[in-house]
């Protein structure tokens, strides 16, 4: 299993702990960390004697480079995907066996995530969903031919859709490719040569890449799924009073979030997926609508430089596929 670290020794001592008490405990757990003298290091070696940790200092920068840095060193047929400021419950790794074992058709999974709040030494678990499921349509936000049938979705203008249709059913099982880092899992077999740098270069926040793993899934031929039932679900507790990459404000915050949406249409233009170039500019524009000045920038920053990915990086992309396919 992987987690990335960097400034949050108070609460990885918290996952660790979780790690500990895992019914079936992870074969090994590779941490990536970004030095930031905080003691992280001292928290990593105090489990050394209950887990097998593999303690990776991050070579170079960047959250997507830690990740790819992560995948590449694990070993074992599933990978999971733990935040350093969440909290597994005990059953998070035995779920996880179990539905990768009963569905093997299945290459990637997400589970339940709740809100914890932790206060000094008090940690205070809610039943409260951390992320709550969203409905957004419209002209611009139509499947990807791909991913028809699924809950969750890239659309053919580079931005997220979601189908009201398939997720009011409440089945315990919905297809969906928008997964949370905090909580996921995938067959190693599927991720680990993945081109995840390269689709995204220039990137701050590595805004989707957990879709986009889950995105090569479906086209590698194997489902991506969301378990939405308790009692199944493999359920981590997120900390709701920490900052991360993607839940700060400001111009700086929002014009970078933007970078990856915007920059998604030419992401998948180098799967050579079919996408609506006039769809990816009306959804940039109707999207700019609120923030207009970061998020405005940031499509207009990426208009020619996704283009410019998109030429370079286009055939290693697909050369990736087409080596996985034999």
């Amino acid at each position: 299993m992987l987690i990335i670290t960097y400034k949050r020794a108070r609460f990885l001592k918290n996952a660790l702990d979780s790690l500990c008490k895992q019914t079936v405990k992870p074969d090994e757990v590779v941490i990536v960390l970004k030095p930031s003298n905080d003691g992280s290091e001292d928290v990593i070696r105090s489990f050394a004697d209950r887990l097998n940790i593999k303690m990776l200092i991050q070579e170079g920068v960047g959250p997507i480079n830690a990740y790819s840095q992560g995948i590449k060193n694990a070993s074992g047929d599933i990978i999971l995907f733990l935040d350093d400021d969440a909290i597994a419950e005990e059953e998070w790794v035995s779920k996880y066996v179990r539905l990768f074992k009963e569905n093997l058709n299945v290459g990637g999974i997400t589970g339940i995530s709740l809100k914890a709040i932790v206060n000094g030494s008090d940690i205070i678990f809610l039943n409260e969903p951390f992320y709550k499921e969203t409905y957004v349509s419209g002209f611009h936000r139509d499947s990807l031919g791909i991913l028809e049938g699924y809950g969750e979705y890239f659309s053919t203008s580079g931005l997220a859709g979601a189908s009201r249709a398939i997720l009011e059913k409440d089945e315990v099982f919905v297809k969906s490719i928008f997964f949370g880092g905090l909580n996921m899992g995938f067959r190693s077999f599927l991720i680990k040569s993945f081109p995840l740098d390269v689709l995204y270069k220039g990137s701050k926040k590595a805004f989707w890449f957990e879709n986009h793993l889950a995105l090569n899934v479906v086209i590698r031929g194997y489902d991506a799924i969301r378990v939405r039932n308790r009692v199944i679900a493999p359920t981590v507790y997120h900390t709701v009073n920490v900052s991360s990459l993607t839940r700060s404000e400001g111009f700086s915050q929002e014009f970078w979030l933007n970078f990856d949406r915007s920059i998604n249409f030419w992401r998948l233009k180098m799967y050579g997926l079919k996408c609506s170039f006039f769809k990816y500019v009306i959804g940039q524009l109707i999207i700019s609508r609120k923030k207009f000045l970061p998020r405005f920038s940031a499509f207009l920053y990426t208009f020619f430089l996704g283009f410019y990915y998109y030429l370079r990086y286009r055939r290693v992309v697909r050369a990736y596929f087409i080596g996985a396919k034999n």
